[in-house]
């Protein structure tokens, strides 16, 4: 986790996915993380978002995730920043200074009726930093064990994989590795 210490990240929107993908980097050993976001907590968004809970309805959104990222790391450099990115605001962030921008972060679950999954992933990224980059390791097939003590194997296959950058993909101990 120390060679995460030193890196610094800038996430765009805390909300569904935002807000986990904040609690992921601060788990993972990022110590430097400026979160934005302009809305404020909602009844609707206790369902779904990770600072969302009945006592910090109204409350806004980062200010409410900070204090929830701190908990988890209190040495944390956390920037909250209760804004919006345009071409008015730019100048404001300097991008340029972080070593990732994480953009858009959003997933997309499709059930079939053949009880299968569409899975859609969507991470808008840049990297200030040429040696940093997302790695995905998708297992290719599991075992669920159900209650009744009955099991049932799962098996993925990985199709559409649409990269706007170099990438390399392998298969590996019988998962599927994807390296951005």
């Amino acid at each position: 986790m120390d060679a995460f210490s030193s890196v610094s990240v800038i996430l765009f929107g805390v909300g569904g996915v935002g807000s986990w993908c904040a609690e992921g980097l601060v788990r993972s050993g990022i110590r430097k993380l400026t979160i934005v976001d302009s809305d404020r907590v909602s009844v609707t968004n206790v369902n779904r978002q990770l600072m969302a809970t009945t006592r910090t309805i109204g409350q806004v959104k980062v200010d409410a995730l900070k204090a929830r990222l701190l908990e988890i790391n209190p040495d944390a450099q956390i920037t909250a920043l209760q804004k919006i990115y345009s071409a008015e605001t730019a100048s404001e962030f300097a991008l340029d200074s972080y070593d990732y921008v994480i953009d858009k972060y959003d997933i997309n679950i499709i059930v079939n009726e053949n009880n299968t999954f569409d899975i859609t992933e969507r991470i808008t990224a840049y990297f200030n930093v040429s040696k940093h980059g997302i790695f995905r390791t998708i297992p290719l097939k599991n075992t669920i064990t159900r209650l009744d003590g009955t099991t049932s194997t799962n098996r993925t296959q990985v199709t559409n994989v649409n990269v706007d950058n170099e990438y390399t993909t392998s298969r590996e101990n019988g998962n599927y590795k994807l390296k951005i």
